[in-house]
């Protein structure tokens, strides 16, 4: 709980006065009217947002969102994308799903020094039952790059509520 009035804020708390839980932040960037993406103002904001909070971007955009996403990785936010924000991998190239952006920020995580968690471990660190792969509609070896994918994209989604950005290598640094 936070009682407090922090310029993260800008000065104000929710009303009532106290803040639950773990604050989250989410900076989009590259919106029309919005910040621009660029790495540089994002190692600004960090500083800005309340003691222990979890934070992530949201960037659109094509080429300029993937130096943005590797210093998202760098300064410990947590990464996520998908088709709604951008059509395009870093070579330039068109995504052919969500799969092959979520296998980037993969490198992008892993290239900052962080750890991906498996489903198994992202499901237990959200208190999730484990799941029944039996119910899943697909034999577990069916098709490998898609369960990756799939299981890649559902770490990147989870509640970072309960600490899950740390486990899956999206919150602090592994040494």
């Amino acid at each position: 709980m936070l009682r407090r009035r922090h310029r993260a804020f800008g000065g104000h708390v929710p009303e009532g006065g106290t803040l639950h839980g773990v604050p989250e932040y989410n900076f989009v960037m590259g919106v029309a009217s919005g910040m621009p993406c660029d790495a540089d103002l994002l190692a600004l904001l960090p500083r800005y947002t309340a003691p222990g909070a979890v934070w992530q971007t949201t960037l659109i955009g094509r080429a300029e969102i993937w130096p943005v996403h590797q210093k998202t990785a760098e300064l410990g936010g947590m990464l996520r994308s998908g088709l709604e924000d951008t059509f395009y991998l870093p070579s330039g190239e068109r995504a052919a799903g969500n799969g092959a952006l979520i296998a980037e920020l993969s490198a992008c995580a892993r290239r900052a020094g962080r750890a991906v968690a498996s489903p198994d471990e992202a499901r237990g660190d959200a208190r999730l039952a484990p799941l029944n792969r039996s119910q899943c509609g697909r034999a577990p070896s069916a098709n490998a790059s898609y369960q990756a994918a799939r299981s890649a994209s559902r770490q990147l989604h989870a509640p970072a509520a309960h600490g899950l950005g740390h486990r899956l290598g999206f919150g602090q640094a592994h040494a």
